[in-house]
Protein backbone atom coordinates (compact mmCIF):
# COMPACT_ATOMS: atom_id res chain seq x y z
CA UNK A 1 0.00 0.00 0.00
CA UNK A 2 1.08 3.59 -1.00
CA UNK A 3 -0.29 6.55 0.16
CA UNK A 4 0.33 10.41 -1.02
CA UNK A 5 -1.86 13.56 0.64
CA UNK A 6 -1.30 17.12 -0.70
CA UNK A 7 -3.00 20.16 -0.51
CA UNK A 8 -3.23 22.66 -3.68
CA UNK A 9 -4.51 26.08 -3.62
CA UNK A 10 -4.31 25.92 0.28
CA UNK A 11 -7.70 23.76 1.21
CA UNK A 12 -8.15 21.37 -1.44
CA UNK A 13 -6.83 18.01 -0.31
CA UNK A 14 -5.92 14.84 -2.71
CA UNK A 15 -5.30 11.90 -1.05
CA UNK A 16 -4.03 9.26 -3.16
CA UNK A 17 -3.93 5.26 -2.47
CA UNK A 18 -2.34 2.60 -4.15
CA UNK A 19 -3.21 -1.13 -3.17
CA UNK A 20 -1.81 -4.24 -4.12
CA UNK A 21 -2.31 -8.12 -3.18
CA UNK A 22 -0.10 -10.55 -4.36
CA UNK A 23 -0.88 -14.44 -3.73
CA UNK A 24 2.10 -16.84 -3.74
CA UNK A 25 0.47 -19.02 -6.40
CA UNK A 26 -2.61 -18.98 -7.92
CA UNK A 27 -3.79 -22.40 -6.84
CA UNK A 28 -3.25 -24.23 -3.91
CA UNK A 29 -3.74 -27.99 -4.28
CA UNK A 30 -5.96 -27.93 -7.20
CA UNK A 31 -8.17 -25.58 -5.84
CA UNK A 32 -8.59 -21.53 -6.66
CA UNK A 33 -8.32 -18.96 -3.62
CA UNK A 34 -11.68 -17.24 -3.05
CA UNK A 35 -12.50 -13.39 -2.37
CA UNK A 36 -13.64 -13.36 0.75
CA UNK A 37 -16.96 -11.22 0.28
CA UNK A 38 -17.75 -12.49 -2.68
CA UNK A 39 -16.24 -15.83 -2.77
CA UNK A 40 -15.33 -15.14 -6.54
CA UNK A 41 -11.92 -17.17 -8.09
CA UNK A 42 -9.04 -14.20 -6.90
CA UNK A 43 -6.42 -13.46 -8.78
CA UNK A 44 -2.77 -13.67 -8.41
CA UNK A 45 -2.32 -10.02 -7.82
CA UNK A 46 -5.20 -7.68 -7.28
CA UNK A 47 -4.70 -3.76 -7.75
CA UNK A 48 -7.49 -0.77 -6.32
CA UNK A 49 -6.54 2.17 -6.46
CA UNK A 50 -8.59 5.31 -4.80
CA UNK A 51 -8.62 9.21 -4.67
CA UNK A 52 -10.15 11.80 -2.51
CA UNK A 53 -10.33 15.20 -2.94
CA UNK A 54 -11.93 17.60 -0.36
CA UNK A 55 -12.20 21.22 0.31
CA UNK A 56 -13.79 23.95 2.68
CA UNK A 57 -15.92 27.08 2.72
CA UNK A 58 -17.40 28.83 4.58
CA UNK A 59 -14.77 29.07 7.29
CA UNK A 60 -14.57 25.40 7.47
CA UNK A 61 -18.12 24.87 7.78
CA UNK A 62 -19.39 23.52 4.52
CA UNK A 63 -17.03 20.49 3.76
CA UNK A 64 -18.09 18.95 0.02
CA UNK A 65 -15.84 15.92 -1.04
CA UNK A 66 -15.68 13.06 -3.60
CA UNK A 67 -13.91 9.24 -3.00
CA UNK A 68 -13.02 7.78 -6.33
CA UNK A 69 -12.26 3.58 -5.78
CA UNK A 70 -11.45 1.37 -8.75
CA UNK A 71 -10.51 -1.66 -8.95
CA UNK A 72 -8.26 -3.86 -11.43
CA UNK A 73 -11.01 -5.89 -12.87
CA UNK A 74 -12.90 -2.66 -14.04
CA UNK A 75 -15.29 -2.63 -10.83
CA UNK A 76 -15.62 1.15 -9.28
CA UNK A 77 -17.19 2.99 -6.55
CA UNK A 78 -17.76 7.20 -6.68
CA UNK A 79 -18.99 8.30 -2.75
CA UNK A 80 -19.84 12.06 -2.91
CA UNK A 81 -20.57 13.55 0.36
CA UNK A 82 -21.00 17.02 1.82
CA UNK A 83 -20.76 18.35 5.49
CA UNK A 84 -22.36 21.22 7.26
CA UNK A 85 -21.64 22.36 10.21
CA UNK A 86 -25.17 23.96 11.50
CA UNK A 87 -23.73 25.02 15.10
CA UNK A 88 -20.30 23.99 17.10
CA UNK A 89 -21.51 20.52 17.90
CA UNK A 90 -24.16 19.53 14.74
CA UNK A 91 -23.08 18.63 11.76
CA UNK A 92 -25.51 17.43 8.84
CA UNK A 93 -24.26 15.31 5.91
CA UNK A 94 -25.32 13.98 2.66
CA UNK A 95 -23.69 11.40 0.44
CA UNK A 96 -23.96 8.85 -1.96
CA UNK A 97 -22.20 5.51 -2.77
CA UNK A 98 -22.91 4.50 -6.73
CA UNK A 99 -21.35 0.59 -7.71
CA UNK A 100 -20.22 -0.60 -10.66
CA UNK A 101 -18.61 -3.76 -12.07
CA UNK A 102 -19.27 -7.41 -12.17
CA UNK A 103 -21.24 -9.28 -9.68
CA UNK A 104 -17.94 -11.01 -8.37
CA UNK A 105 -15.78 -8.07 -7.99
CA UNK A 106 -15.41 -6.36 -5.05
CA UNK A 107 -17.37 -3.02 -6.04
CA UNK A 108 -19.48 -4.64 -8.45
CA UNK A 109 -21.51 -6.55 -5.93
CA UNK A 110 -23.06 -3.69 -5.22
CA UNK A 111 -24.21 -2.69 -8.83
CA UNK A 112 -27.85 -2.73 -8.40
CA UNK A 113 -27.74 -1.20 -4.33
CA UNK A 114 -26.49 2.22 -4.95
CA UNK A 115 -27.38 4.45 -1.74
CA UNK A 116 -27.65 7.83 -0.63
CA UNK A 117 -28.14 9.16 3.19
CA UNK A 118 -28.28 11.95 5.26
CA UNK A 119 -26.69 12.31 8.22
CA UNK A 120 -26.76 14.13 11.80
CA UNK A 121 -24.22 14.38 14.26
CA UNK A 122 -24.69 15.75 17.74
CA UNK A 123 -20.87 16.21 19.27
CA UNK A 124 -20.00 16.59 23.02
Amino acid sequence: MLGVDKYFWTNWLFSFQFMQFWLEREKENGYHYLLGPTSDILDQCETILSMRIKTDFIHERLQPGVLFQWGDDNDWEISPRVEYELRDYWILAWGMNIFNGRSGQLFGQYNDRDTMYLEVKLGF
